[in-house]
C-alpha cells in the first residue's frame, strides 16, 4: 500500500546560502529550482532576465497540493479496479435492461408503422367513398344513355323478323354502329377520367422499403468493436498507449528511441513499374519471354521506415462483413453482357443449404446489358450497374447508371455518368460509389474519376489517379481510403503502380511497397496484373488475387498480401499522417487460386468470416476469350484455401 509523503522536519539547507535552510520551490515547468529565503528574489530576477514566469511556493502548500493530487488518483484507479474486479465475476455479460430498451425502441417503430398503416386504411376507405359519390351521377347518365341506345337495337332487331323488313335493312346497312361505339367509348371515357379503383389506389416503392434498413440502423444500432488481437493495444507488447504507463516505468529525462531491425524476409524497397518471376507450374500459364511489360517509373513519396506492427503476413479474414446486417439480400452476383439477364448467388442459401445455385433473373428492359460494364452491391444489398460499351455500336462509351429493382425485374436508370466510360474500377465508400479510370468515350486509357451520392442521385468530379489504367481494381481500406491495384495503360503495358486515394482531401498518391527479397523471387519481375481482384480482410492487410497481362495471352493464380503498417509516433501531425504508412508485398508463392484467371467482377464479398467471389469462366477452345453467361464461384475461409462452389 502507498505511504502518503509525510513533511520532513530535518531541514535541507540553501547550497548558496548555507546559513539558510529550504523552505520554497519554483514550479515552473522548466524550473523546478528549490529555494530560501533569501534566493527567492534572485531567482525572481532571474526569470525576468528570461523573459519566463516564475511560479514559486512553499513547500508546506507543495506538500499539500502533492497529497491530495496523489489521493485523487488512488481514488479515481481504486474506482476503476473495483470496476474491473467487479466486471470479471460478472463474465459473460448478461444486460437484461439493454434487451428491454431494444425491445421498447421495436415497440416504437411497429407502433409507428401500425399508426401509420390504421391512417392509411381510413384514408383508403374515404377514398373509395369520394370515388363512389363522384362518379355515380354520371354513371347513371351514361347507364340511361346504354339502355337508350340497347332499346333501339332490339326493335331494329325485331323489325328485321317483320314481313316487310327492307327498310330496316336499309337503314342498319348504313348505320356505322363501330364508330357509334367508339365515340360511346370515348365520351364515356372522357366523362369519368381514368378511374382507379381497389388495388390499382395503391402503389409501393421496393427500392424505398430497401433503404427502411439504412433508416432503421440510424434510429438504433449496436455499437460494438470487439477487441482484435491486431487492432487492441491490450494484446501487443505495446500496452496501454497512454500516459499513466508511466506509472509503472522510471523516469528518464531523455525518452529512449525505439531499434528498428531490417525484415527478417531480406526484404528490399522498390517502387512502382516491379515485376516478379514467376513458377510455370504455380503462377503463370505461359510466358512470351521477348515481350516487355515495363510502365513509366512513377515519382514516390521518400518514408522513413516504421516498426512493424505484425512480424508475420497472414490471410486471417476479421473484417467486419461486407453487407449492413439489416440487409435481406446477400448476394454474389453478375450482369451477362449483350443480354437481358442478371444472375444472382444468394449466399444464404449457400450456407443453410451448402448448395450453389445461381438464379438467372430476366430483366424487364428494352436494351441490351452493354459489355465491358461494372457493377457493385452496396452494404444495403442495392446493385448498381454503370457505363460499359453500346452493345450494338461498338465505338459507342456510355455513361448510362442504373439500380436494379427486385420487386419489377427491372434497370432503373438514374442519373448517367459525367464520363462514358468502360473497364472501371468501382468501389463503394460512407453513402457514395467511386468510379476509377476506364477506357474513355474519347478512345484512350483514362485517369478520370468521379463519385456517385446515392441519397441525393449525383455524381461529381474527384481528383484524376496519378497513372491512366483499365481494367485494374480498387477496394476500401479502413473505411478511410480506396487503394488501385494494377489494370493496364495500354493493350500491351500494364500499369504496376498502387495509389491510394484520400476523400478527405481529394488526392491520389502513388505509394511505395516492399517486396521480399530472396525465395526464388526476384522483386524486379514482379507484376501487378489487370482485371485483377482485391479485398481488406483485417487491419492490415489487403488480399489480392489473380489477373492477366495486358493482352490476356497469360492469366495467373497467385495471392499475395499487401501489409499497411502506420506510424503511431506522437510526433507525427495530421497532415504528416498519411504518409507514415509503411507497406509491404507479403504471402507471395504460398496461396494461389485453383485456376488462373481474371475476374472481371472484381468486387470481392467479405461474409460471415468468408471471401467470396466471382471469377471469369475461359473457353476451352480459346482461353484468351471467357464465356459470358456464367461465372466460377470461389470461396477462400478460415482453413487459409481456396474452394470451387460452382
Amino acid at each position: 500500500m502507498l505511504k502518503y509523503m509525510q513533511v520532513n522536519t530535518n531541514p535541507i539547507w540553501c547550497s548558496t546560502h548555507t546559513q539558510n535552510h529550504i523552505t520554497h520551490m519554483c514550479c515552473a515547468k522548466t524550473c523546478f529550482q528549490p529555494l530560501c529565503a533569501k534566493c527567492i528574489r534572485e531567482h525572481i530576477n532571474f526569470h525576468k532576465v528570461q523573459r519566463s514566469h516564475p511560479e514559486i511556493e512553499t513547500l508546506e502548500d507543495l506538500h499539500e497540493i502533492c497529497t491530495d493530487k496523489i489521493r485523487t488518483a488512488i481514488v479515481n484507479f481504486g474506482n476503476e479496479y473495483a470496476k474491473l474486479e467487479q466486471m470479471s465475476k460478472n463474465l459473460p455479460f448478461s444486460d437484461d435492461e439493454g434487451i428491454k430498451l431494444l425491445r421498447r425502441h421495436r415497440a416504437r417503430v411497429i407502433e409507428l408503422i401500425e399508426h401509420y398503416f390504421v391512417e392509411l386504411e381510413e384514408r383508403y376507405a374515404t377514398v373509395l367513398a369520394q370515388t363512389a359519390q363522384n362518379y355515380a351521377p354520371i354513371i347513371d347518365e351514361y347507364l340511361a344513355k346504354t339502355d337508350k341506345i340497347l332499346k333501339k337495337l332490339d326493335n331494329l332487331d325485331a323489325e328485321l323478323e317483320s314481313k316487310d323488313p327492307f327498310l330496316t335493312i336499309q337503314l342498319i346497312v348504313q348505320q356505322d354502329f363501330d364508330r357509334e361505339y367508339s365515340q360511346f367509348v370515348r365520351d364515356l371515357d372522357k366523362a369519368l377520367g381514368k378511374i382507379l379503383h381497389g388495388p390499382q389506389l395503391i402503389t409501393n416503392n421496393e427500392k424505398v422499403l430497401e433503404n427502411i434498413n439504412r433508416e432503421l440502423a440510424k434510429f438504433v444500432n449496436i455499437q460494438y468493436a470487439p477487441l482484435d488481437p491486431q487492432t487492441s493495444p491490450y494484446y501487443s507488447n505495446k500496452g496501454l498507449n497512454t500516459s499513466y504507463n508511466n506509472l509503472n516505468s522510471p523516469i528518464s529525462q531523455n525518452q529512449v528511441k525505439p531499434q528498428y531491425k531490417s525484415s527478417p524476409e531480406g526484404q528490399i524497397s522498390y517502387g512502382g513499374h516491379s515485376f516478379r518471376s514467376q513458377k510455370p507450374d504455380q503462377s503463370f500459364h505461359s510466358q512470351r519471354p521477348d515481350q516487355s511489360f515495363h510502365s513509366q517509373k512513377p515519382e514516390y513519396t521518400t518514408m522513413s521506415p516504421l516498426k512493424s506492427k505484425i512480424d508475420q503476413w497472414n490471410y486471417v479474414i476479421n473484417v467486419k462483413d461486407s453487407f449492413d446486417p439489416m440487409a435481406t439480400k446477400k448476394y454474389l452476383h453478375f450482369f451477362q453482357h449483350k443480354s437481358n439477364y442478371l444472375h444472382l448467388l444468394d449466399l444464404d442459401y449457400v450456407e443453410t443449404t451448402g448448395k450453389c445455385e445461381f438464379e438467372r433473373v430476366e430483366l424487364n428492359i428494352n436494351f441490351k446489358i452493354p459489355r465491358w460494364h461494372r457493377s457493385i452491391i452496396t452494404p444495403f444489398s442495392e446493385i448498381y450497374l454503370t457505363g460499359g460499351v453500346d452493345a450494338e455500336d461498338t465505338e459507342t462509351k456510355l455513361a448510362n447508371s442504373y439500380v436494379y429493382d427486385f420487386a419489377h425485374r427491372t434497370l432503373v436508370a438514374i442519373s448517367p455518368m459525367i464520363v462514358g466510360r468502360s473497364g472501371h474500377a468501382m468501389a463503394y465508400m460512407n453513402g457514395h460509389i467511386y468510379v476509377v479510370g476506364g477506357f474513355s468515350e474519347e478512345g484512350e486509357f483514362s485517369d478520370k474519376c468521379e463519385r456517385y451520392n446515392i441519397r441525393q442521385n449525383f455524381w461529381t468530379p474527384i481528383a484524376s489517379t496519378k497513372l491512366r489504367s483499365n481494367n485494374s481494381a480498387c477496394c476500401v481500406f479502413r473505411n478511410k481510403y480506396i487503394y488501385k491495384f494494377g489494370g493496364k495503360m495500354s493493350d500491351i503495358e500494364l500499369c504496376n503502380a498502387i495509389e491510394r486515394y484520400d476523400p478527405a482531401r481529394d488526392e491520389w498518391k502513388i505509394i511505395e511497397y516492399e517486396l521480399p527479397f530472396g525465395g526464388g523471387y526476384d522483386p524486379k519481375t514482379f507484376n501487378i496484373l489487370s482485371s485483377l481482384a482485391c479485398v481488406q480482410i483485417n487491419h492490415y492487410e489487403i488480399m489480392v488475387f489473380g489477373g492477366t497481362r495486358a493482352d490476356y495471352s497469360v492469366k495467373s493464380n497467385e495471392c499475395w498480401l499487401l501489409s499497411v503498417e502506420e506510424d503511431d509516433s506522437d510526433n507525427t501531425t495530421y497532415r504528416s499522417r498519411d504518409l507514415s504508412a509503411y507497406h509491404r508485398v507479403r504471402g507471395l508463392g504460398t496461396t494461389f487460386l485453383p485456376y488462373a484467371e481474371g475476374f472481371w467482377n472484381n468486387q470481392p464479398i467479405i461474409y460471415k468470416k468468408r471471401l467470396f467471389c466471382l471469377q471469369n469462366v475461359p473457353n476451352e477452345k480459346n482461353e484468351s476469350v471467357v464465356y459470358l453467361d456464367r461465372r466460377r464461384a470461389l470461396m477462400f475461409d478460415e482453413s487459409h484455401t481456396w474452394k470451387v462452389l460452382s
